[in-house]
């Protein structure tokens, strides 16, 4: 699972924009404006990005938290992006004491259609969700707080950040587009229970 740490920033607004590059080679100059626009010398040449948008491109978000035992909830979304295809895994897990632990953990696995991704890609984009810093972000005091971790990672280059009883309008597209995906891959992945040992 992904941890608490913070990570050193890597001018990863413009690691969106290279995300963007991975499902849009075609862009080129376009995509090149608005990262110049936006002042990232990272992405100036459209072979250099698209270059480096070739490689493996990792994101995660992981929400958990809120009261100990049935009020705690975890939902950890992860995808992969490689060759200009998706996948990714949603992992939900919620009280049940038919288990032991008392928690019900199911894994569902599919493809991620293209415009789901670019969606999510915009929405961190318009809500500068790595670019910007959040009042949540300086709430790690607050008991049983729901805890938004989101990691995007691009080649060697990462960034992660770290929210805690999020505000609704804080990312407030990003969220909505990776609920897309969550709820996408809840009804078309493939479904794995992760904890075998149930109470008898």
């Amino acid at each position: 699972m992904v941890g608490e740490m913070q990570m050193a920033n890597h001018g990863t607004h413009s690691l969106v924009i290279i995300c963007c590059l991975v499902f849009a080679p075609d862009l080129g100059e376009r995509s090149v404006a608005m990262a110049e626009n936006e002042n990232h010398p990272a992405t100036q040449t459209g072979a250099t990005a698209r270059t480096r948008a070739a490689g493996l491109t990792t994101f995660s978000w992981w929400s958990r938290g809120g009261e100990p035992g049935p009020g705690y909830t975890s939902d950890k979304l992860d995808f992969q992006i490689e060759k200009n295809r998706a996948h990714g895994t949603y992992i939900r897990a919620r009280f049940d004491t038919n288990y032991d632990p008392p928690f019900l953990s199911e894994q569902f696995t599919f493809s991620i259609p293209e415009q789901l991704c670019r969606d999510l890609l915009d929405a961190l984009k318009r809500d500068k969700a790595f670019s910007s810093h959040f009042a949540s972000e300086d709430r790690s005091n607050l008991a049983d707080a729901i805890k938004d971790t989101i990691n995007l990672t691009v080649g060697e280059q990462s960034e992660e950040k770290t929210l805690y009883g999020s505000e609704t309008s804080e990312l407030a597209a990003s969220k909505a587009a990776r609920n897309a995906i969550v709820t996408y891959l809840f009804h078309n992945g493939k479904k794995t229970i992760r904890n075998q040992r149930k109470k008898s």
